[in-house]
């Protein structure tokens, strides 16, 4: 089964999260893995901030994502190359 490497990566929320900047990870994931395998990926790894915020968007390779986007859809499906720059952009 082929792989899709990803790199995650968001923005820091307040100068004491700088101290932990790029918060970045990388790892790979099935290249049939969905949107909602990401974030299942995501939670198992602890990736995240808590805290009060407006909200995230979600850009993959430069794209954002709709918030209103089926957690079924293929990472393949949004974009087609073997590596994802994955980015969380903090409102």
């Amino acid at each position: 089964m082929s792989k899709i490497k990803v790199t995650i990566w968001r923005d820091s929320v307040c100068m004491a999260d700088d101290v932990n900047a790029p918060h970045q990870e990388v790892f790979e994931l099935p290249s049939s893995a969905t949107l909602g395998d990401l974030f299942s990926h995501l939670k198992r790894i602890d990736y995240g901030y808590s805290g009060f915020y407006k909200g995230w968007s979600l850009l993959i390779n430069g794209k954002e994502i709709p918030s209103t986007s089926e957690l079924s859809i293929t990472l393949n499906d949004i974009d087609n190359s073997r590596s994802l720059n994955i980015f969380f952009k903090r409102h």
